[in-house]
């Protein structure tokens, strides 16, 4: 049986923040041809949990066998991907309740993290990810807990598993002596709790190198080394606490494909095409490429493979499309001071290119304006753990800022995750004190430098702004309405989704993060399934003091109430909302909500490494019609 994909068709924004957002999780507004759900007893909710999917990956042209661990998972089930080119077929749920389904990618699919969620006869499960891969797939075999047994597996490949508690787990691969080699092990990047740790060992078990957390990879590691004289690798992968669990899953991607490391620059003006770098990782000579950015200021343009002379490239980044003046920083001697001239309202396109190099930039200010100084690097793909300092004419101190969840005048919300969700670009909003000129210096927190030290700088106005984001145990809380309703009813459920019965309704409760004086903020809900309504609501924000320094804006509560029609048949749809309001000068200031989705275990375990992921919408359905009475 032949299950339908949900499309994601909008890109994801930075405007006006360093923070990188995901891919937006769209959904179809009709349910698949299948069995209709049961009648949606608001006591009996049983909706799927997915806890694991071995394995997380599927390859390009090939079909693959996919097993999912859970709970309420039944033969109705249905599994929903993100993107296109993904059909997951033929699903059999086993005897101790696993669900077995067949996972295939069209020749055409593109390579890249996709959304997978369970869609069964009670609602939509929690949120999984899986890679659509290059690579052919090799399973793991155990016992592989030595190199003795180590599972063998060829070049240009991927072997999936997991690791228990205290698991070490070994693959020996076989090469031309001195041939070039590069492992990958993509954990955290799939929502794996995994810290992973590669050694890449010789026949006798001496060791060749090893890889943490690799810059660029979200956690995961990567190293690159040479097949010994005698052609064997021996590749150990673990945890590195020793700790694992059902959802502890890895992917091993063994290639000899070259890949980048740096990319430069980092994005553009809105609407033009600019001229883009690969360099690093295992190229002997850098790659060029022209790009055309589009017309919509914040987004953000992930990048498909390059063509190189050796093969498609691999280029683990991303551009952002920005508004404004765009420059280029001049490579000065390292003893220069002197600075680049950066007028406000535009962005230099620069790098650290030496370790321990200070970048320094020259803005003219005017006493009483307000300047917010933004660097965009870690969110990008950069390996940049940027600093920002603002210094006046005569050298001395006005501000510093490394993080901006360290202080800073951030619009984060504080129903946020915290710190280990977000980048570490920095971001300052300063106020001058007299006229004259900001040296503005760039640096590395730890004095490294490189290629891969990209980041964009951008000196531009301050202006009143607010951010909006649901709260992150958004799906648990629930309220009845119907004429048998007793009032509030609380039940647990997969966070970061809406499971709504006819005849009820739900309280969304939103924080308002609110920067400067602005007027009243309508918000609005849209793209719901056919038989959900939600009035608009207004905020009188009022006016609140700018932020400046290390001050942190003041927040709202904003509740929108979701209303399902006694009648309402099943449905998918999805919970946007769009926030709207005026400044001072007339223009118009629009926000969509955030939530950021927990992966992991699907269910109230705490998790001891979260891992998040950032959605700008969340999925709704609505389950099968009310029984009369």
């Amino acid at each position: 049986m032949l299950h339908r994909l949900w499309s994601s068709p909008l890109k994801p924004t930075l405007k006006d923040r360093g923070i990188a957002l995901v891919c937006l999780l769209g959904f179809t507004q009709a349910l698949a041809q299948g069995p209709s759900p049961p009648s949606a007893s608001r006591a009996s909710l049983k909706e799927p949990v997915l806890t694991g999917l071995s394995p997380p990956g599927v390859t390009v042209g090939r079909t693959t066998k996919w097993t999912l661990s859970g709970r309420n998972l039944d033969g109705g089930t249905r599994l929903r991907s993100s993107g296109v080119g993904v059909e997951v077929l033929e699903p059999k749920l086993t005897a101790d309740g696993r669900l077995v389904v067949s996972a295939r990618a069209s020749a055409s699919a593109v390579p890249g993290i996709r959304e997978l969620r369970a869609d069964g006869p009670f609602g939509l499960s929690n949120l999984l990810l899986f890679r659509v891969d290059t690579l052919d797939p090799f399973p793991e075999v155990e016992p592989n807990d030595d190199s003795a047994h180590a599972n063998l597996q060829r070049v240009n490949t991927v072997v999936s598993g997991v690791l228990e508690d205290r698991d070490v787990d070994h693959v020996r691969i076989d090469g031309p002596a001195g041939g070039p080699l590069t492992v990958e092990v993509e954990a955290r990047r799939l929502g794996s709790p995994l810290r992973p740790v590669v050694t890449l060992l010789d026949r006798e078990g001496r060791s060749l190198i090893q890889g943490r957390e690799t810059p660029g990879l979200d956690g995961d590691c990567r190293v690159t080394s040479r097949f010994p004289s005698d052609g064997t690798v021996i590749v150990r992968v673990h945890d590195a606490l020793f700790q694992g669990g059902e959802a502890a899953s890895y992917r091993i991607r063994v290639f000899t494909t070259p890949f980048a490391t740096a990319l430069f620059p980092l994005g553009g003006p809105r609407g033009e095409s600019i001229d883009v770098t690969a360099s690093g990782g295992t190229l002997d000579v850098p790659l060029h490429q022209r790009i055309l950015l589009p017309d919509h200021p914040g987004s953000l343009v992930e990048l498909t493979p390059f063509d190189g002379p050796s093969g498609r490239l691999l280029v683990p980044h991303r551009l952002v499309v920005g508004e404004g003046p765009n420059l280029v920083e001049p490579r000065l001697a390292p003893q220069d001071r002197s600075g680049t001239r950066l007028p406000r309202g535009s962005t230099a396109n620069g790098w650290i290119a030496m370790p321990g190099e200070v970048d320094h930039y020259r803005v003219a200010v005017r006493r009483g304006e307000r300047l917010r100084v933004a660097i965009q690097a870690a969110s990008l793909g950069s390996w940049l753990d940027s600093v920002v300092t603002i210094r006046d004419d005569q050298g001395r101190r006005i501000a510093e800022n490394d993080d901006p969840m360290e202080g800073g005048p951030s619009l984060v919300p504080p129903w946020a995750p915290g710190r280990g969700a977000f980048p570490t670009d920095s971001l300052l909003v300063q106020e001058a004190e007299a006229d004259g000129e900001w040296i503005i210096e760039v640096a590395d927190r730890y004095d490294h430098g490189g290629a891969e030290f990209a980041y964009r700088l951008t000196v531009e106005p301050a202006r009143p702004d607010f951010r909006v984001a649901f709260p992150p145990d958004l799906g648990a809380p629930r309220f009845g309405s119907g004429a048998d309703s007793q009032g509030p009813e609380r039940l647990s459920g997969p966070a970061g989704v809406l499971n709504l019965a006819p005849g009820s309704r739900c309280r969304v409760n939103l924080r308002i993060a609110i920067d400067g004086r602005i007027g009243p903020i309508v918000l609005r809900a849209t793209g719901l399934p056919a038989g959900v309504t939600a009035e608009p609501v207004t905020i009188r924000a009022g006016g609140s003091r700018p932020t400046t320094g290390t001050t942190r804006p003041p927040s709202l509560v904003a509740t929108l109430i979701l209303q399902v029609a006694d009648d309402a048949g099943p449905a998918l749809g999805e919970l946007k909302v769009i926030a709207t309001s005026t400044l001072a000068d007339g223009s118009a200031l629009t926000r969509g909500a955030t939530v950021w989705v927990p992966l992991g275990l699907g269910d109230d375990t705490p998790a001891l490494r979260p891992v998040f992921r950032e959605l700008s919408a969340v999925p709704v359905k609505v389950l099968g019609r009310r029984e009369p009475k």
